[in-house]
């Protein structure tokens, strides 16, 4: 009897074993998936603009926006507008003496004006944008950069490309990107560059010991995260015309690094930003200059490597798995409820603590998978044993008569199973009856006890 009482016991141990270890492979599966094969890119995008917007950064002082609006459309025509109109734009802000005047309106084709606009950059340090094409399928890109007049007299150029993401919103930038012949840096990477080697002199001062060291990005891309908050669309604005017109103070614009675009209507691009859902779309001007503000403030983002994020994300699985042997059904679901709130926080604090962002999704896409597919094996494991043994009671020979039973071969199996465990339960009360019976029709007094002499069944006699 015992060798048979201890095998099923030992197979159901075996099995226990090996669907834990298939369950926690899937898991892997899962987060490698989502963390390798990006999987969870959307909802990665998804949570990362959520708790972007739990805390607003102060935005810097030193930058000002001059927007290109409906109302300066209006005054002086329509757009585009002749380069002369630029030239007295500078010539107006030269005087009130700003830091520099960075453009992001595209001077690409030649005009008559050039040379009157050309010569107001030189009173003014001004900084135009180059647009590089999309990567041909060949590697190559073209280049769009301002004619060569304007290129000369511009104190730095930069491209304005915007990293947008499959689902459509631009949550990054490349600091720098290469046409296969120059490696060009972003816009606003020449202004910082220039005031961090005390070319330019902005109101603030220079920047300060945390700002963004570009000396990390001496190779690649230098991809980073911009740190959009709900302050971002706050940067003062000055429209256009009104300063073109001398309608604005001078101290406005002493001092200030001044950032000229185009946000009138249907005449600039529309992006889709993490803080979209509040302010809707954002030009780009607002976007170039959260660059700046990044790089002067060192609060650029930096996401984790895919393998970094994998590994980091396979460490609440294991947690997780280590419960499921010691735990009860409760406890494990308590469990995977508290593993998934913590990816949250360690995420949330990361990207705010250190400035590197890791997801939450592959964990908590690990956890949910796995929980639930485990509790069903669990209790399917359990029921299979419980059917089994009660089949094994029901087929011995009962000591007492009984109706004779037919072996059902259809039906639903939780109906079956509740047939077995109510003819083992009726047996069971048969058998207690009948020697209840037989001890209490005994003339003689009789007692039952346990080990420590407890008395547990008298009869009558007794």
């Amino acid at each position: 009897m015992k060798p048979d009482s201890v095998s099923p016991r030992r197979r159901l141990g075996r099995r226990f074993l090996i669907e834990w270890i298939a369950i926690g492979c899937l898991g892997v599966a899962v987060i490698l998936a989502c963390a390798l094969g990006r999987l969870s890119s959307s909802v990665d995008g998804l949570i990362y603009d959520r708790l972007l917007m739990l805390r607003s950064l102060p935005l810097s002082p030193d930058v000002v926006v001059v927007d290109i609006d409906n109302q300066s459309v209006s005054a002086l025509g329509r757009w585009p507008w002749p380069r002369d109109v630029h030239a007295r734009l500078l010539d107006t802000l030269a005087r009130a003496q700003p830091a520099a005047v960075v453009y992001d309106v595209l001077f690409t084709e030649p005009s008559s004006e050039d040379r009157a606009f050309a010569d107001a950059m030189a009173r003014v340090p001004t900084f135009l944008p180059v647009l590089l094409s999309p990567e041909q399928p060949d590697g190559t890109r073209t280049v769009d950069p301002p004619v060569a007049a304007l290129a000369a007299r511009a104190m730095g150029l930069g491209h304005i490309n915007l990293e947008v993401d499959p689902d459509g919103i631009v949550r990054s930038v490349a600091l720098f990107e290469s046409d296969g012949r120059t490696r060009w840096p972003q816009l606003m990477v020449p202004v910082y560059r220039s005031i961090s080697a005390g070319k330019l002199h902005p109101a603030g001062g220079a920047p300060g010991p945390l700002a963004h060291d570009l000396s990390r990005d001496a190779a690649g891309e230098g991809r980073y995260l911009i740190p959009f908050s709900r302050n971002t669309p706050a940067y003062p604005t000055l429209s256009f015309d009104d300063v073109l017109e001398g309608r604005v103070k001078p101290d406005a614009l002493r001092g200030k690094i001044v950032v000229v675009g185009v946000t009138a209507s249907g005449l600039y691009d529309r992006f889709a930003t993490p803080v979209s859902g509040d302010f809707g779309p954002l030009a780009g001007v607002y976007i170039h200059a959260s660059v700046l503000d990044m790089l002067a403030t060192g609060t650029a983002i930096s996401p984790a490597s895919r393998a970094g994020l994998f590994v980091a994300s396979l460490l609440p699985l294991a947690v997780l798995l280590g419960g499921f042997l010691m735990l009860s059904p409760w406890r494990s679901l308590l469990l995977t409820l508290s593993l998934a709130a913590l990816a949250v926080v360690a995420s949330l604090a990361l990207l705010f603590e250190t400035r590197i962002w890791l997801s939450p999704a592959p964990a908590i896409f690990g956890l949910v998978v796995v929980y639930p597919i485990w509790n069903w094996r669990r209790l399917e494991m359990t029921m299979s044993y419980l059917r089994r043994e009660l089949q094994r009671l029901a087929d011995e020979p009962h000591l007492l008569p009984e109706a004779p039973r037919t072996r059902s071969v259809g039906g639903d199996v939780l109906e079956r199973q509740m047939a077995l465990m109510a003819q083992a339960a009726q047996r069971v009360q048969d058998m207690k009856r009948f020697v209840w019976d037989s001890l209490d029709s005994m003339p003689e007094p009789i007692f039952v006890t346990d080990l420590a002499g407890t008395v547990l069944i008298a009869n009558h006699a007794a």
